[in-house]
């Protein structure tokens, strides 16, 4: 029989998770993750250099704005990876448990809006009859860069 009620945003890997590390499937989306800082980094930097090569040498005076957002952003997205790939070294996660509030429900088309020891996370509508329950819920986070790893009723073995 097919269970449809959600116990956890990742139930396979709640045990490794209440022991304070990730699983092998969790570490390949940090990856991905860290993927997408590094694409970010890169393009960022690229289009900085270009778009100052446009400013001073062409003189093309009204790309100096976006030239110094892609400056700014550029760092921020290379200190994302940082922290990730720390997060992947160490293999660890912290948790936080909490009275959830829901500030936006979800549908087929759009994720929950959660607060959760502070917190707000955007959450997969699969996951409603764990929202809706009474109670309180565990959050698991990497240690660095505080990416949502599981999340699963506190009161769960």
């Amino acid at each position: 029989m097919f269970d449809q009620q959600r116990t956890a945003l990742n139930p396979g890997a709640v045990e490794a998770n209440r022991a304070g590390r990730i699983t092998r499937g969790q570490r390949f989306q940090l990856g991905a993750r860290a993927t997408g800082a590094v694409l970010g980094w890169v393009s960022m930097t690229a289009f900085a250099a270009i778009a100052w090569w446009f400013v001073f040498v062409a003189e093309t005076r009204w790309l100096a704005l976006p030239g110094l957002i892609a400056t700014v952003v550029a760092p921020i997205a290379l200190w994302a990876l940082y922290l990730i790939v720390a997060d992947m070294r160490s293999g660890a996660v912290v948790s936080e448990t909490g009275q959830l509030v829901i500030l936006r429900e979800g549908d087929s088309e759009s994720k929950f809006l959660v607060r959760l020891a502070g917190r707000k996370l955007r959450l997969p509508s699969t996951l409603a009859d764990l929202l809706h329950r009474s109670g309180s819920l565990t959050a698991f986070y990497t240690r660095w860069s505080h990416m949502l790893v599981n999340l699963t009723a506190a009161d769960d073995g």
